[in-house]
């Protein structure tokens, strides 16, 4: 505890370390001839003159005292000049200049000159004797402290004594280790680095990362390595290699197999990230041209060959693609974009067209199968087709357009079809539901029900039934037939077995909660539970592995059967499950509850993903109790400091997001790099990031100019966060350029969604010109160089920034790589840039000469097309990109201008279309008329309801559809509609609020209310909330209601959370009448309501009840201030985002507390608000 105390730098705790040097660091242990006396001696050599001293070369490190004038008689002859700002010198900063401190230090000089002079020299010599004493030494030396010493005392660690310690290396931190290995001399290093390489598995990847930084820096540049030893030496610590590193290697690593094959080996294992693989590929490429590369190439890249560009695929060998097939390719994951480069050259290579594959090809594929679309479907034979279909409909997950044509086409040879057009799925067996379980989902409603349900409930067997994106209301169709096929005795309450529940699979997204409520409570617990850890097989997984799609009132309910089942540990649940568990419930629940000690909650899958940011807010806090760790930068009753890099990775790992910034402030400042590699795995905040990087500057790094590409590496993915000022230091600095690629390659994979379109463009700008010129004159470079492919595949994800003046110079080639996924990120005016471009360089002006590849490539930036190019699309290539096409977000007119390619394509008009048209062009569905969605019939409307993008529709359009579905689903009354067709139909419903009126179909539906409350994420007007909220409150009223009656006052905060924005139409009184605690509990959902159109002296009740509530039940945490959101009052409103500021009248506004950063974000709130 003495020498972790010479930590603490400030406060109360200075004056305790002083009284406990005086009472250890004494002549006696000088005189005394036992051997613990003489090494407790050393260890306070350590103190006084090795941590405190201050000699810590170039790079600033962590110190607690600088003792060194305590020692007049052995001055170095420096004499310390008092700062110019404060008029103190460090050690009168340090030591404060009290009585107290002063007799302390008069003291200690007379005993130092009682020392004998052997003595005397080992401590002027500040540990010079080290390299005298035995090797197990520094085993008494805790490994925070190990990690503190000063370069002046590292250089004397024997080899001997540094192999001795490996084994301690994993409980370092981060900023430990390295300047540990940063410290010692470079024959220590060598005599250790075979040890080390020995533990590698038991480093973490950011610990590797500092091991190979000493490394380069006794070995030389990645790019100098010239010999298989170089590269040999390092072994399974090649996981730390940067991705400027792993891109710069020399052909050496490729001449030989075990070099390679290492690196394949740590992809395979999952030890090699996106960036590391790719420059991997990089090298590979620079070493020999992908034109070059035969099937022993890819073999040699493994896994990681899916890093290579779709324009370098294209230049690889028909005969090695096609070679390496079955045995290398057809193993890995594939994008869109690759796929069908492949597949391309596959056919190719085989010297056949579509037509002419066989099944035996097909199976050569892999799972390059699940990529195949629609139209390449459409033109194998009949083999080849059902090998491609059984295949996706057991294994694969190909788009949900691509699932509904395969489908079809399967079942139609299978089955045969009606004379209206469907499958005649009365003959479906269950062995061919059992064959292809995920072929269901492409099945419409009305084919589901054609099904017998016997056939049904037998194709589940005794394996978790995984039938793909089948939507909730294809699973309900499916289940209510099950249901009806099962004897009395299995229908009875309480009688559904373990097996039986289990087996449902994702089927089980189909059930009523109230059907939850008539299942055994232990047998939910295990089919929730289950999980044979033998196999990675999803139908051997249970059910919290199929409830993805299950709508809230459904996972709420399993969440609460589990838990009464005797599943208590949330973590084992699944996010899907535990997210639902209030924060009431999480208060009360023992930590034995949340995550087991003996996690990794590091790992960014393992149990901390499980929890949602609002219930990591309270985790997090838990771990500042005294029982536990205490605040980051609190001592406990051994004046400790108790945070360390190993407590944050081990113990805290994925609940830091649920830190404050000030949490984050309090961190000591040796575990940052630690807390930086955590956050980096998990979802942190925008502002956690800043803050992070903010401590990072000015504690440890204040200046960028002296980075290299390693020290950038350890910012991790928090690179985005830094300034244009920080970015531009890095780029003058010694390794400038690599510094910028460094930052490059740890962002191309990284989602920049949070971060603003003027930082996207900085980065983007910086990134294009570090990989395409050294010329500093970003106007010569912009008005001169194409974009190249390689450079967009290389920029990745920095793409996003592009400038519209620059979406010109993107190539042909570069057009076709991935650009349709950095559209996703495009605002709209980069997407018309796109666009245009796309005709202009790919079509020669002409929209018509685009090919179905080439929309598909397009992504969202093909909404961006002109009305005009829209019309002159070649409806062959409509239909070729359909797959793709269907799922953009069209205006009415783009609508249906679409549909009019798509009857080309389907040759039949709209008027002759089924249920399965309407559902293969969904969002397109926006471009009807009224009067054709008015004649269709019943059971196209039924199979189609939810293909309809009506939340996006005209007022006159979703008129036409709330008066079809009551019309042909409700008998044409509003009561004759069912309790699924109200969900189908969605927030649509609200625009009628007849439709609110129907107390059992809507205020008792728990999965109506889901829907309709939500309001598709939109504001809700105030007639069409109240009329919701009431209907629910009266419902809820009534005493023959399952559960009971129960009046405003006694709602929890899930009957208060589930209401969603009808809670907006609330009166004063109503409000009044709601329990406060249940109001505060129900917060994480009440903060994202949008309250606008509500009554105002509504709102303020609603605001003062939720203060109220966490005045009930104590005092509200740190964590906690992040679960008010939009409910945010004048007293938190420093803690919110701009966004959230909209709640709030003027007068709330002008009183609020800030400083003039908040000033500045109100300001710019309002000022969007106003353009608005």
């Amino acid at each position: 505890s003495l020498y972790q105390s010479a930590l603490i730098r400030e406060g109360t705790a200075r004056d305790i370390l002083l009284h406990k040097l005086k009472g250890n660091c004494t002549p006696r242990l000088a005189h005394s001839t036992r051997p613990k006396a003489e090494m407790k001696l050393l260890l306070c050599v350590f103190l006084l003159t090795g941590i405190a001293a201050g000699d810590h070369d170039s790079k600033p490190h962590h110190r607690a005292f600088d003792f060194g004038n305590l020692l007049p008689d052995h001055s170095t002859g420096t004499k310390q000049q008092p700062d110019q700002h404060t008029g103190m010198t460090d050690h009168d900063m340090h030591e404060g200049g009290t009585t107290q401190q002063r007799k302390f230090q008069n003291s200690l000089q007379s005993q130092f000159k009682t020392l004998p002079r052997d003595k005397q020299n080992i401590l002027f010599n500040r540990s010079d004797q080290l390299s005298h004493q035995k090797s197990d030494f520094l085993d008494a030396v805790p490994t925070r402290v190990l990690g503190s010493l000063p370069p002046s005392t590292l250089r004397h660690v024997s080899g001997k004594q540094l192999k001795g310690q490996v084994s301690r290396f994993h409980s370092m931190s981060l900023f430990g280790i390295h300047n540990l290995l940063d410290g010692v001399n470079d024959t220590t290093f060598r005599y250790t680095l075979p040890t080390m390489k020995q533990h590698a598995m038991n480093f973490t990847k950011s610990q590797a990362r500092s091991t190979v930084q000493r490394y380069v820096s006794e070995r030389g540049k990645v790019n100098s390595w010239k010999t298989k030893q170089d590269f040999d030496d390092l072994g399974g610590l090649r996981k730390g290699m940067t991705c400027q590193q792993t891109s710069s290697m020399q052909r050496v690593a490729f001449d030989d197999d075990s070099i390679a094959g290492g690196f394949r080996n740590d992809a395979e294992k999952g030890n090699l990230d996106k960036s590391q693989r790719k420059g991997v590929v990089e090298s590979k490429k620079a070493q020999k041209k992908p034109s070059k590369w035969n099937s022993d190439d890819l073999k040699q890249l493994g896994p990681m060959m899916t890093e290579t560009g779709n324009h370098n695929l294209k230049q690889i060998p028909d005969d090695a693609v096609s070679g390496s097939m079955r045995d290398q390719i057809g193993k890995q994951k594939w994008d869109d974009d690759q796929s069908r480069t492949l597949i391309n050259k596959f056919q190719s290579g085989r010297n056949r067209n579509l037509s002419q594959l066989r099944s035996s090809d097909m199976t050569d594929l892999g799972s390059l199968r699940s990529k195949m679309g629609t139209e390449q479907n459409r033109k194998l034979s009949k083999d080849a087709f059902n090998n491609v279909a059984e295949y996706v409909g057991k294994w694969g997950n190909p788009k949900s357009g691509t699932t509904q044509t395969t489908a079809q086409r399967y079942f139609e040879d299978k089955l045969g079809k009606q004379s209206n057009g469907r499958v005649d799925t009365s003959k479906l067996k269950s062995v061919h539901m059992t064959r292809t379980p995920k072929l269901m989902a492409g099945l419409s409603k009305t084919e589901l029900r054609n099904i017998s349900g016997n056939e049904l409930k037998m194709s589940i067997g005794q394996t978790s039934a995984d039938v793909g994106n089948m939507n909730t209301h294809q699973a309900k169709v499916a289940v209510d037939k099950m249901k009806g096929n099962l004897t009395r005795d299995q229908a009875m309450r309480g009688k559904w077995s373990e097996d039986m529940i289990r087996s449902l699979g994702s089927y089980m997204s189909g059930f009523k909660s109230r059907d939850i409520d008539e299942m055994n409570s232990t047998h939910v617990a295990r089919a929730v539970l289950y999980d044979d850890k033998k196999t990675e097989n999803p139908y051997h997984k249970g059910l919290k592995n199929h409830v993805k799609n299950a709508l809230p009132s459904m996972q709420r309910k399993l969440t609460q059967k589990t838990r009464a089942g005797g599943e208590t540990k949330l973590s084992k649940m699944g996010r899907d499950l535990s997210q639902h568990v209030s924060l009431r419930q999480m208060r009360s629940l023992p930590d034995s509850d949340t995550v087991d000690d003996k996690d990794d909650k590091d790992d960014e899958d393992g149990p901390t993903s499980s929890f949602s940011r609002h219930q990591k807010f309270q985790l997090f806090d838990r771990f500042k109790k005294p029982s536990k760790l205490g605040e980051p930068d609190a001592l406990d009753v051994n004046n400790q400091t108790k945070w360390t890099g190993r407590q944050i990775r081990e113990k805290v790992g994925g609940l830091l997001t649920g830190a404050t910034s000030d949490d984050l402030k309090k961190l000591p400042i040796d575990t940052i790099p630690d807390a930086m590699s955590t956050l980096g795995k998990h979802d942190y905040t925008h502002k956690q990031g800043q803050t992070m990087v903010n401590s990072f500057r000015q504690q440890l790094m204040p200046n960028f100019t002296a980075f290299d590409s390693s020290d950038v590496s350890s910012l991790g993915p928090m690179v985005d966060q830094l300034y244009g000022k920080d970015l531009d230091d890095l780029r003058r600095g010694t390794n400038g350029r690599n510094n910028t690629k460094q930052v490059v390659c740890q962002l191309r994979n990284k989602d920049l969604t949070r971060n603003s379109h003027q930082k996207r463009n900085d980065l983007f700008n910086r990134g294009l010109e570090a990989l395409t010129s050294e010329d500093k004159s970003r106007n010569r470079r912009a008005a001169t160089r194409e974009i190249s492919a390689d450079t967009v595949d290389k920029l990745g994800n920095l793409m996003s920034g592009i400038d519209t003046r620059d979406i010109p110079k993107l190539s042909s080639e570069a057009l076709e790589t991935k650009m349709g996924e950095f559209a996703k990120l495009f605002n709209g005016t980069q997407r018309k840039e796109l666009a245009d471009h796309v005709v202009r360089k790919l079509g020669g002006g002409h929209a018509s000469m685009l090919r179905g590849s080439h929309l598909s490539n397009m992504g969202p930036a093909a909404q961006n097309l002109s009305d005009d190019h829209l019309r002159s699309l070649n409806p062959t290539a409509v239909g070729d990109a359909l797959d793709d096409l269907r799922n953009l977000n069209y205006s009415r007119m783009q609508g249906s201008i679409m549909l009019g390619h798509a009857e080309k394509h389907f040759n039949r008009t709209v008027q002759q279309w089924n249920g399965n048209h309407f559902r293969r062009v969904k969002n397109m569905n926006i471009g009807h008329k009224p009067g054709t969605i008015r004649n269709m019939t019943a059971d196209d409307l039924d199979d189609s309801l939810d293909s309809f993008p009506s939340q996006k529709m005209d007022s006159d359009q979703q008129e036409a559809l709330r008066d079809a579905v009551k019309m042909k689903l409700g008998g044409g009354s509003v009561q004759g509609i069912s309790e699924d067709h109200l969900v189908q139909l969605g927030t649509v419903a609200n625009g009628d609020r007849t439709f609110l009126g129907m107390r059992t179909k809507f205020a008792d539906s728990e999965r109506s209310i889901d829907v309709l409350g939500h309001n598709g994420g939109q504001a809700m007007d105030r007639p069409t909330a109240q009329a919701g909220f009431n209907t629910i409150k009266s419902k809820r009223m009534q005493s023959n209601r399952p559960g009971g009656s129960k009046d405003l006052s006694q709602y929890d905060s899930t009957d208060i959370s589930n209401m969603g924005e009808f809670i907006t139409g609330a009166s004063e009184r109503d409000i009044n009448m709601l329990n406060a605690t249940a109001v505060a509990d129900a917060l994480p959902r009440l903060g994202q309501n949008h309250y606008q159109n509500m009554d105002s002296s509504a709102f303020n009740a609603l605001r003062q009840k939720a203060s109220q509530g966490r005045s009930i039940r104590g005092a509200l945490s740190a964590g906690e201030a992040g679960e008010r959101g939009t409910l945010a009052g004048s007293d938190d409103t420093r803690n919110y985002e701009p966004k959230h500021l909209q709640a709030m009248s003027p007068d709330t506004l002008k009183n609020m507390r800030t400083d003039a950063a908040q000033v500045s974000a109100i300001y710019w709130w309002l000022a969007v608000q106003a353009h608005v």
